[in-house]
């Protein structure tokens, strides 16, 4: 089992919260890599503090808490943990050539919109990776996700409950690990 961190962090630093946590649980057996999302405002114990969000816990305490407080509140023993922030994340899908997903006319007015502080936060001119929201105008359309792009789509909480965001970013992750075997072949 190894924990997926997204933090929050603006500074590229381990500060900030755990804004997103995916379990991904790789089976020998079957040969199946399984993701589950945890969903950062449940309530839970954490070791050494009182109850909280599951998000809290990394601020309390790092990665090493976090996944003693998974252990504690689920019985599912975390073997490693992989931490990105905003641009690792970014980075990690211009590194795969970027990924396909379809995306509705409103994904893609939240994909502009969240791109607005990564440019500010990245120092790059607004509109910056802007997308043409006329592709989904006759409904869902398939585009083609840079790596600022994918990560304004996983960030998306306004449309839908924290469970479509969840959704999101385990779709990127599936994107990005199905491209990872051809990118590692031109461009490990």
């Amino acid at each position: 089992n190894i924990l997926l961190i997204g933090n929050d962090s603006r500074e590229n630093g381990e500060d900030g919260r755990s804004d997103a946590m995916i379990l991904l649980s790789i089976s020998s057996r079957t040969k199946t890599i399984y993701m589950t999302s945890l969903l950062r405002d449940i309530y839970v114990d954490i070791p050494g503090h009182d109850g909280n969000r599951l998000n809290a816990a990394y601020a309390f305490g790092g990665a090493e808490l976090l996944m003693k407080t998974i252990e504690h509140n689920f019985g599912i023993p975390v073997n490693r943990y992989m931490l990105v922030n905003f641009e690792a994340f970014a980075n990690l899908v211009d590194a795969v050539g970027g990924i396909e997903l379809e995306l509705t006319r409103d994904e893609i007015e939240y994909v502009n919109g969240y791109l607005v502080e990564y440019n500010i936060l990245t120092g790059r001119e607004q509109g910056t990776d802007n997308m043409d929201l006329s592709v989904a105008d006759n409904g869902p359309a398939v585009v083609h996700l840079n790596g600022p792009q994918a990560l304004a789509y996983s960030r998306n909480r306004y449309l839908g409950t924290d469970f479509g965001r969840t959704e999101r970013q385990r779709k990127v992750l599936t994107a990005v690990i199905g491209k990872l075997p051809g990118a590692m072949l031109s461009n490990a």
